[in-house]
């Protein structure tokens, strides 16, 4: 008999809690993955920002040195190469809100491209928005060999102060401490559009990750479905699928009992002697074929199926007794007309059928029993043959 597949194997074969939580799953991983490169992303951009910056301040103290230079010549007079040098950076501004500054080691602010009311004047007591005195620590700092310096300062023609981070370094031949830096939420900005970024590509990457679960939890369960009603060999339905299709047949038959239930039992003569001869791996073969006979004979509407082992039962409703007798024996000369070859042998097979027709508020195992008994009879009176 063919396997079946139980109510208890389709909830062990449910397939859509097991892709929602892959889905899970690939959900949270893609978004540790993106953690770990934001994360790597962040302290790149910050190490590349920091790059540029010392480069920047060295390019600064490149262009003052060639004015010392020409100081050193005497081919300019040190307020003069000093005037120069300040006027060139003064006009290096970059990246819409980079610039460079010049303080004297006394704290006094000597060139600032957007706050010239402070040039001239001490800055030492001007402390952000913390209470820091940073341009002591802008001094501190490149006294100390330069370095970073973390403050709060506005950007310019605003007056809104940003955290920024600043690169200081000490020329000593004039006492100059030069500076630039960058503004911290310009470069959190540019990690927020990364990360609204990444996140876009994450959504669309789950959205697609949930449509191809969704189509083949869907592809899946139809071929699921399809095994719970399919015979897998003969591509006719299974018994189960008649067990629980029968009810409603009946309840039909019970709302129309001027029509007629009828009950097809099939049974492949002496299908024993074709596996004992040519296996049974052609016996299938067999099965096979005589499946596809019967869904070839059948009508719109009848539910053919592999009973078990070599039997098939056809259950149909029809206006009168004939039209059963009539599938039956077109599935009998379809599946005689079936020519199997197995080497130099060549053989065909018969089939015995027994019909019942269902009585009023008959049960449905009683209908079977009946169509069953009379495929014996079909065998006891020499095979071959239609019995009803």
């Amino acid at each position: 008999m063919a396997s079946e597949i139980t109510d208890k194997d389709l909830v062990k074969l449910n397939i859509k809690p097991k892709l929602a939580v892959l889905a899970t799953i690939s959900l949270l991983g893609m978004v540790v993955i993106l953690l770990i490169l934001l994360k790597s992303i962040t302290e790149s951009l910050y190490h590349e920002r920091q790059l540029q910056t010392q480069q920047l301040i060295d390019m600064g103290t490149g262009i003052i040195r060639h004015f010392h230079a020409l100081q050193v010549n005497g081919e300019l007079s040190e307020k003069s190469a000093q005037h120069m040098a300040m006027t060139t950076l003064q006009s290096a501004i970059y990246g819409g809100t980079g610039y460079f500054w010049i303080n004297d080691i006394e704290g006094i602010l000597l060139m600032h491209p957007y706050n010239p009311e402070l040039v001239g004047k001490s800055v030492l007591d001007m402390r952000d928005i913390d209470g820091k005195y940073f341009f002591k620590d802008f001094i501190a700092t490149a006294k100390a060999g330069g370095g970073w310096v973390d403050y709060y300062w506005s950007k310019p023609s605003e007056e809104k102060t940003y955290r920024k981070l600043s690169h200081v370094t000490l020329f000593k031949p004039w006492n100059w401490v030069l500076g630039t830096g960058i503004y911290l939420d310009d470069m959190e900005a540019e990690i927020q559009n990364i990360v609204y970024r990444a996140i876009a590509i994450v959504a669309v990457l789950f959205i697609i990750l949930i449509l191809v679960s969704i189509l083949m939890s869907n592809h899946f369960l139809k071929q699921l479905s399809n095994l719970a009603t399919h015979d897998p060999l003969t591509s006719l339905l299974t018994r189960r699928f008649l067990c629980e299709k029968m009810p409603i047949l009946i309840s039909n038959h019970d709302r129309s009992i001027q029509a007629y239930l009828a009950v097809i039992f099939l049974d492949i003569d002496h299908f024993k002697n074709v596996n004992d001869t040519y296996g049974h791996a052609y016996g299938d073969k067999v099965l096979s074929q005589v499946g596809k006979a019967i869904l070839k004979s059948v009508r719109t509407g009848d539910i053919g199926v592999r009973y078990g082992g070599e039997e098939f039962v056809i259950a149909m409703s029809c206006n009168d007794k004939d039209e059963a007798i009539q599938v039956a024996e077109r599935i009998r000369a379809e599946a005689h007309a079936i020519e199997f070859q197995k080497g130099r042998k060549k053989f065909s097979v018969t089939l015995s059928a027994g019909i019942a027709y269902r009585q009023e508020n008959e049960p449905f195992e009683n209908l079977i029993k009946r169509a069953d008994e009379k495929l014996y009879k079909a065998k006891e009176e020499g095979r071959d043959r239609i019995e009803y």
